[in-house]
């Protein structure tokens, strides 16, 4: 994905996940994503904090950003 993101929001952050158990289908991975590859345990959905898809924080971070 390439281009530039104008609009900052929780529905293009890069730590965003899809859950079909949030009431609008998006949590805040951004915990998860901190921890390296390797050491990822799973989790429970419900753990992850529901989002608002035009919400920001100060973790969001472009899909398109690179390392």
């Amino acid at each position: 994905m390439t281009g530039k993101i104008t609009e900052p929001s929780c529905r293009n952050c890069r730590y965003v996940l899809l859950s079909d158990t949030a009431s609008n289908g998006l949590r805040c991975g951004w915990d998860y994503f901190q921890v390296p590859p390797f050491e990822r345990k799973v989790k429970r959905m419900s753990q992850f904090a529901e989002l608002e898809p035009v919400d920001c924080c100060d973790k969001w971070a472009a899909k398109d950003k690179a390392d």
